[in-house]
């Protein structure tokens, strides 16, 4: 059994083999001038390491995002204290306050992190935007009671703990706490923004005609 799979082993290299073999030589064949042999070579090699990357590790959109991208106007606390203070900070401005509990090697965390940026901006005019690595402050929390992750908190702009919280990738409810039960609003930049892009979207304009007929 282990004779068989050796030799069949060898023979897909030395398929293998004899393929790159036959496409080197038909390349080495086209009658073109070195340089541009070589760079066109490097070009391909450089693509294929790219989509080698793309594939394990995602876009460089995705990548970004999972070493830090933006952060918008969170606040990253690193101690109970810290949450302590921002707390009572958001409290003597009257803002709400929302906490994102998480980790980096926490995969719904990190599809959370864009949106709670996003929002931070959206809201910054009612709403303190918080996050805390669970590994980096572990006391803020044990505190919490923190049980999985990402898991949202919030407080209301007099420094009431709401009792309801959001955990997991649940935006939905995310929103609804934030505008429905602490009352907040989009800030009259974003809003103005939203409006513009509304008109935009309004606007007609070119597309693609299904099962449209040449001549």
């Amino acid at each position: 059994m282990s004779s068989s799979n050796n030799d069949h082993h060898a023979n897909t290299n030395n398929v293998i083999r004899d393929g790159l073999n036959a496409i080197n030589n038909y390349w080495m064949s086209i009658p073109i001038p070195d340089a541009f042999r070589a760079l066109i070579t490097v070009l391909v090699f450089r693509n294929i390491l790219f989509a080698i990357r793309r594939y394990f590790f995602g876009d460089e959109r995705e990548l970004s995002s999972r070493n830090g991208g933006d952060k918008g106007l969170v606040v990253e606390c690193e101690s109970l204290e810290q949450v302590e203070k921002e707390i009572e900070k958001a409290k003597r401005r009257e803002k709400a306050v929302a906490i994102d509990y998480g980790a980096t090697w926490c995969p719904p965390c990190r599809r959370m992190k864009p949106i709670f940026a996003k929002m931070s901006r959206e809201f910054r005019d009612a709403c303190a935007f918080l996050a805390v690595d669970v590994d980096k402050a572990r006391d803020a929390s044990m505190a919490a009671k923190i049980q999985c992750m990402p898991t949202f908190q919030f407080y209301t702009k007099d420094g009431e703990k709401l009792d309801e919280e959001v955990q997991g990738l649940d935006v939905g409810k995310l929103r609804r706490i934030l505008t429905k039960d602490l009352g907040c609003r989009a800030s009259e930049e974003e809003e103005k923004e939203e409006k513009e892009n509304a008109k935009i979207i309004a606007q007609p304009g070119p597309g693609t005609i299904k099962d449209k007929k040449t001549n």
